[in-house]
């Protein structure tokens, strides 16, 4: 199965922002996507578009980098929150609207130690559980 990077908004709700308000856009360390850099400032190939897409759309947003649990966490129980940089999968389909892809597929390698006897592949549905665990 193929995965993309999917820009998303939460659940069915309508994302609305009056003036006084913004929008809460939470996001992971993933680089080279989205990382904060050595002056502090979450930067990356994703954010950049996520950046010019909201900009262009005059919407007042901000920009926050936490580990992968809790921005799922923000995104499915706060309103106004986007998630951004995350992988489109069945079980994920009716939690969000789905807005737009950031970028193409991503390819996937997966990596071991030689010294790692728990970690035996020898087929490529063996490697399709390694990589569905850790996805």
């Amino acid at each position: 199965m193929k995965f993309f990077i999917f820009l998303s908004l939460l659940l069915s709700s309508k994302v609305y922002t009056s003036e006084s308000e913004s929008l809460q856009v939470v996001t992971e360390e993933w680089l080279p996507y989205n990382y904060t850099n050595v002056e502090g400032q979450l930067v990356g190939r994703s954010t950049d578009k996520v950046r010019a897409v909201l900009s262009d759309a005059g919407i007042k947003y901000k920009i926050s980098s936490y580990p992968w649990l809790r921005s799922m966490h923000l995104a499915k129980t706060q309103a106004n929150t986007m998630i951004y940089s995350i992988y489109r999968t069945p079980e994920r389909e009716n939690l969000f609207q789905w807005v737009c892809p950031l970028m193409g597929p991503v390819k996937e390698y997966l990596f071991a130690l030689k010294t790692r006897d728990d970690i035996k592949l020898n087929s490529l549905e063996d490697a399709k559980k390694i990589r569905d665990f850790y996805s």
